[in-house]
C-alpha cells in the first residue's frame, strides 16, 4: 500500500473516532422547500394600569394559532394553594373568560380594577390566553399614580432645618387612562395626638409643590407629619410624610491648599476649584507675597465682597448655622483674616450677588501654614436651602 493510502485512512480513522465520541448532539434545523423556518412568538401590549385607573387591557397577536380556534384567558395570582403554605400562581376567580379567534389572530381583553383584585402599587399579576394552537403569558403590575419626593429646594432633596427657608414637596398624579382631573388634598400635623390642618394653600391643582419651612414646627416640636390625598375614578391615594427637623448646618465641608502665586492662589468657594488670584471666579486668595485671606479683586466688584470674624475651634466644632450668624453680627468684620491669629478660625460673610440667597455664611479653620509659600484650610459654606443647588 502507498505512503500517501496509509495517511488518508488514518486521517480517515482519527476523524470516525473524534465524531463517535463527540457529545454534542446535532439537530435538525426544520426547512420548507429548502428554505428554513423561523417560528416567531405570540406577544401583547396593554395600557398599563395605576391605583387610580378602572381597568386594564390587552391586545394579544398570535401567530401559531388559526382563525376560528376556541381560546379561554384569565388573570393568575400569587395565592396559597388548598393543599400547603407556599404561594403560586394561581387563576384569579372572576377573571375568567373566552372567544372565538378573529382572522386577523388579534384580540383585545379589558379587565375592571375590580377582576384584577390589584389594591397595593407594585402588587401584580399575570395574563394567561391559551388554545389548541397557542398560548401566551404575560406578567404586569400596579403602578402607583401618585408620588411625593422628599423636601426640595431647586430640584435637589434637603433636609428640613430649623430656619425660615421653605422647601417644597413635589406632588404629581400620572394616570394611564387619562388625566387626572381631582386635586391634591395635603394635611400636617406637628405631632401624633394633633388635628390635621391644612398644608400651604390646601388642596392643590396638581402637580402641586407643598411648602415646608422651619417655621412651621412648634417650639419643643421636631416632629410633623404629612398626608398628601389625591381621588379620581372610585379610588384613593393616601401618602405619608414624616419629617423631624434638624438644627441648621451648613451644607459643604471641603479642604484646599491656598498657594502664593501661580494657579492655586485662590479658589472658588462654590466648587472648591483653584485658580490664580486674579480670576474673576477666585472669591477667597492670597496674594503680593503674604498670606492673608481676603477676596479676589477681580471678583469683589458690582457689590459682592467677602469679610470675616474671628471664632473658635469650639463653635466651627458645633456646625450650627444659627450659631455661627449670631457670634458674626455680635463680632467686628473685617476685610482680610489672618491664618496665624488665634485659633485659626473664622466665620465668613460671603455676598455673591444681589438677591438674599446670593448672601452665603460659613466658617473657616486653618490645617496648616507654610511660612511666605501656603495655607491649606478646610470651609463650612451654604446656609439656606437654595445653596445646596449652587453648591458643587
Amino acid at each position: 500500500m502507498k505512503m500517501k493510502n496509509i495517511i488518508l485512512l488514518a486521517f480517515i480513522s482519527l476523524l470516525a473516532f473524534i465524531v463517535s465520541c463527540s457529545k454534542v448532539p446535532i439537530y435538525d434545523i426544520p426547512t420548507v422547500d429548502g428554505k428554513i423556518i423561523i417560528y416567531e412568538y405570540t406577544n401583547s401590549t396593554n395600557t398599563g394600569i395605576t391605583t387610580l385607573d378602572p381597568s386594564i387591557s390587552f391586545t394579544v397577536t398570535f401567530k401559531t394559532a388559526k382563525a376560528g380556534d376556541a381560546m379561554g384567558y384569565e388573570l393568575l395570582a400569587q395565592q396559597t394553594p388548598p393543599v400547603g403554605t407556599t404561594k403560586q400562581w394561581l387563576p384569579l376567580a372572576g377573571s375568567q373568560g373566552s372567544f372565538s379567534m378573529p382572522a386577523d389572530l388579534k384580540y383585545s381583553i379589558t379587565f375592571t380594577r375590580a377582576q384584577t383584585g390589584l389594591t397595593v402599587a407594585a402588587d401584580n399579576r399575570k395574563l394567561s390566553v391559551w388554545g389548541p394552537m397557542d398560548s401566551h403569558l404575560k406578567q404586569f403590575a400596579l403602578a402607583a399614580a401618585t408620588t411625593v419626593t422628599a423636601p426640595q429646594s431647586g430640584g435637589k432633596d434637603v433636609t428640613v432645618t430649623q430656619t425660615p427657608d421653605t422647601a417644597y414637596f413635589n406632588v404629581k398624579v400620572a394616570l394611564k387612562s387619562g388625566p387626572y382631573t381631582g386635586t391634591v388634598i395635603a394635611k400636617r400635623k406637628n405631632g401624633k395626638n394633633d388635628a390635621w390642618v391644612d398644608a400651604g394653600a390646601s388642596p392643590f391643582t396638581a402637580p402641586a409643590a407643598v411648602p415646608v419651612s422651619g417655621n412651621d414646627f412648634a417650639p419643643g416640636k421636631d416632629t410633623m407629619y404629612y398626608e398628601f390625598t389625591t381621588s379620581q375614578n372610585g379610588y384613593t391615594d393616601k401618602i405619608t410624610k414624616t419629617i423631624v427637623v434638624s438644627v441648621p448646618f451648613f451644607y459643604k465641608k471641603r479642604p484646599v491648599t491656598l498657594t502664593l502665586g501661580g494657579t492655586k492662589a485662590g479658589v472658588n468657594l462654590l466648587s472648591n476649584a483653584t485658580m490664580k488670584a486674579d480670576s474673576s471666579n477666585a472669591r477667597l486668595v492670597i496674594d503680593g507675597g503674604v498670606l492673608i485671606l481676603h477676596g479676589g479683586s477681580a471678583w469683589a466688584v458690582g457689590g459682592k465682597s467677602i469679610d470675616f470674624v474671628q471664632s473658635s475651634l469650639a463653635t466651627y466644632a458645633l456646625n450650627n448655622v444659627n450659631i455661627a450668624i449670631a457670634e458674626y453680627a455680635a463680632g467686628t468684620p473685617a476685610a482680610t483674616a489672618d491664618p496665624a491669629v488665634g485659633q485659626g478660625v473664622y466665620i465668613f460673610k460671603m455676598i455673591d450677588g444681589p438677591t438674599a440667597n446670593d448672601v452665603f455664611y460659613g466658617m473657616i479653620k486653618v490645617l496648616t501654614i507654610v511660612p511666605g509659600i501656603s495655607v491649606g484650610i478646610e470651609y463650612r459654606i451654604g446656609n439656606r436651602y437654595a445653596h445646596a443647588a449652587v453648591l458643587k
